[in-house]
C-alpha cells in the first residue's frame, strides 16, 4: 500500500507524538533539553512524548497540520501554527507547564536563546512550521517533501517560516524556498537556532 497525506485529526495523535519522540531523540536542541546521559533510553522517549503532548494534541484538535499514512500507521507527521490563533485556554496541560515541570531553569535558557534568534521580537507574520517528523524507517523515501509541500500549498502560500537547531536540515528547506534568516547560540552550548523563511517576510511588531 502507498503512503497517503491527510490532515491531522485527534485520532492521530497518540502515534504522531510516539513518532516525534523517536524521530527528534537525536536532534541537537533535544540532547541538550534532555542529555542521554541523564535518563534510561525508555524513561527519554517519555519524556520526551510528554514534552511534544500538549502541542501536538492542540494542532491534532485543531487540524493545522499533516500526516503520512502507511495504512492505518502514522510514518510521518508536520504540524503549523497559523497566525492569529490561539490555543483554547481551557486545554489542558499546557505546553508551558510541562515544559516547566520537564525542564526547570534550562526552559528560561531555551527561551531567551529563541528570542535572540527571532531578532529580539521580530517574528515573521506569516504561518511557521512547529514540527515536520518521519519515522527512521521510512527516511530518504520523499515523505517529508510530500509533507512540507502539503503544508505549503495549504498554509504557506504568501510565505511561511520555521526553526531548527540540526544544520543537516538546512539544505532540504532551501530546496523549498526557506532562507537563513537569522541564527544564535543557545546558552553555553554548541547548538545554534537557525530561523529559515519563505517568500513574504513581514515581521509581527516588537513587543
Amino acid at each position: 500500500m502507498g503512503i497517503t497525506i491527510a490532515r491531522i485529526t485527534p485520532e492521530h495523535g497518540p502515534q504522531a507524538r510516539t513518532l516525534i519522540a523517536r524521530a527528534f531523540a537525536n536532534d541537537p536542541l533535544i540532547n541538550w533539553l534532555f542529555p542521554p546521559t541523564d535518563m534510561s533510553l525508555d524513561q527519554r522517549l517519555d519524556a520526551i512524548a510528554i514534552f511534544y503532548w500538549p502541542d501536538v494534541e492542540a494542532y491534532a484538535a485543531a487540524g493545522t497540520g499533516h500526516v503520512a499514512l502507511d495504512g492505518n500507521e502514522v510514518v510521518g507527521a508536520s504540524m503549523w501554527s497559523l497566525p492569529n490563533t490561539t490555543r483554547p485556554a481551557s486545554v489542558l496541560p499546557s505546553s508551558t507547564t510541562v515544559a516547566t515541570i520537564l525542564l526547570g531553569e534550562k526552559l528560561k535558557e531555551l527561551a531567551s536563546a529563541m528570542k535572540a534568534a527571532r531578532a529580539t521580537g521580530r517574528t515573521p507574520e506569516t504561518p511557521y512550521l512547529h514540527d515536520l517528523a518521519v519515522d527512521d524507517g521510512c527516511r530518504s523515501s520523499g515523505i517529508g517533501a510530500k509533507l512540507l509541500e502539503a503544508g505549503l500549498d495549504e498554509y504557506g502560500t504568501d510565505g511561511s517560516w520555521l526553526e531548527t537547531t540540526n544544520p543537516r536540515n538546512h539544505s532540504f528547506y532551501e530546496r523549498f524556498g526557506f532562507n537563513i534568516d537569522a541564527q544564535h547560540r543557545i546558552a553555553d552550548s554548541d547548538i545554534t537556532m537557525t530561523r529559515m523563511v519563505r517568500g513574504r517576510t513581514g515581521f509581527l511588531p516588537t513587543n
